[in-house]
């Protein structure tokens, strides 16, 4: 039975092999065709797209997005309109932008502004003329949300109401919880948009999260099913480098991060940098390497004044089988305070299916409340330190280093459930098909 595909309307995340729900979007739409898949998104979020999949973009502008009196003197006008990119595929498109000002803003006067919860109210997304058109023209059959802050719960809802076709909203964290976890009158705002955002999932067809944990919350606080879909694998890339000898390499040993350096991932990576400075002072050579294709660059100068640590170049996505597998420990961490718990305690990261197919044994370090340590203590695919402790730490490396029939069993476990539950053309036909079905 060949599949009808509807068009699309994507908003919010685009396709790209940098960020989490970038990736995820691409494995999951991957053979969608191309010619019934669109995205409108934000100017900064249309910085790295790639094209593979989706070469139709609609950039909100100043014709879209209103911001309020004084910020409307200082915020940069971006142009509204169609992106239709016409060059090969997986081509970057990217946008000009001025960086001094964007430097400023980002490091001075948000912080003060998210203190303030003015962020809620100081800009305004609407349907402009321009942006109708275009949705006339390409007649959207369904939509598809990853959103994130009060400004895209309500435009979201908007599109809806505007459009009148079925909906999907895709959830990759909790940001609900730590939208209004700080400054003034955040009770009253977090009562607000937790109002507007039960509006928009009561307008919506189809509520998806990114892991069982997430769907089993998400389900007791707001009374709706979520399927859960999560990042995708494809085995004939991946499978190739599959670790088959754990034997350690010779040499110096290498620990491996990778992934986004920021909120949530920045106090454990600092603990996880003594740790392995401990094994060094013990006169084990290792070292411990971070890929970060956007981390934040205070946190990555100060991590690497640790004498292990070794920050690399980036890399293409593509390469990341490879340096995967020669790695001899994969590193996920999650910071351990109340705001890095509440952030990513229901988070699955895109990672952990590629980490898992690359056979090398990976070390948990994160709380045991959040979906992360859950998934891998529960399926005895990874090793696991659920408390901030340097010395258990240090610990974990020792025994990851030396056993080498535990590194065999973890190693064995993760590839197995990767194989069977990750595999890309099986979940992304299941993914395609609900949503297809959602149109029937």
């Amino acid at each position: 039975m060949t599949t009808t595909f509807p068009k699309i309307l994507i908003f919010s995340q685009t396709f790209n092999t940098i960020s989490g729900g970038g990736i995820t979007l691409t494995n999951l739409f991957a053979s969608w065709p191309k010619d019934k898949i669109a995205v409108v998104s934000y100017p900064f979020m249309l910085n790295h797209i790639t094209t593979d999949i989706c070469n139709t973009y609609y950039q909100l502008g100043f014709q879209e997005l209103k911001w309020a009196f004084p910020f409307s003197l200082v915020k940069e006008r971006q142009e509204s309109g169609p992106i239709i990119q016409t060059k090969e595929d997986s081509e970057l498109y990217h946008v000009k932008r001025n960086t001094i000002r964007s430097r400023i803003s980002s490091r001075l006067i948000n912080p003060f502004l998210n203190w303030l919860n003015i962020t809620h109210i100081m800009s305004n997304l609407s349907i402009s003329t321009r942006f109708n058109g275009w949705l006339l023209e390409y007649e959207p059959e369904l939509l598809y949300f990853q959103i994130s802050n009060r400004e895209s719960i309500n435009f979201a809802s908007a599109l809806v109401d505007h459009l009148e076709v079925p909906a999907v909203i895709h959830m990759m964290d909790d940001w609900p919880s730590t939208l209004c976890r700080n400054g003034v009158s955040k009770f009253l705002w977090a009562k607000k948009i937790d109002s507007e955002f039960r509006l928009l999932l009561s307008k919506l067809s189809l509520h998806l999260a990114i892991c069982d944990e997430m769907s089993s919350e998400y389900y007791k606080r707001y009374g709706y099913r979520f399927s859960s879909f999560h990042n995708t694998i494809d085995l004939k890339t991946w499978t190739p480098f599959t670790k088959n000898n754990l034997t350690l390499s010779t040499g110096t040993k290498v620990v491996l991060f990778s992934g986004r350096v920021g909120p949530g991932i920045e106090q454990s990576l600092f603990d996880i940098a003594e740790a392995i400075d401990l094994l060094r002072l013990e006169g084990i050579d290792i070292i411990l390497q971070i890929q970060s294709p956007r981390g934040n660059t205070n946190i990555l100068n100060k991590i690497n004044r640790y004498s292990s640590v070794k920050i690399n170049p980036p890399i293409d996505y593509d390469k990341l089988p490879e340096l995967y597998s020669k790695a001899d420990v994969l590193i996920i961490a999650n910071d351990f305070h109340p705001d890095g718990i509440r952030f990513l305690k229901y988070s699955m990261p895109t990672k952990a299916p590629e980490y898992m197919i690359s056979g090398t044994p990976i070390l948990i370090y994160a709380s045991a409340e959040t979906a992360l340590y859950k998934f891998f203590h529960r399926n005895n695919c990874g090793h696991c330190v659920a408390k901030r402790n340097i010395t258990e730490l240090a610990n974990a490396f020792r025994l990851l280093l030396h056993d080498i029939n535990y590194r065999k069993i973890l190693s064995r476990n993760a590839v197995t459930y990767a194989i069977e539950h990750f595999d890309s053309d099986k979940v992304r036909q299941d993914f395609q098909s609900l949503l297809c079905d959602t149109v029937r």
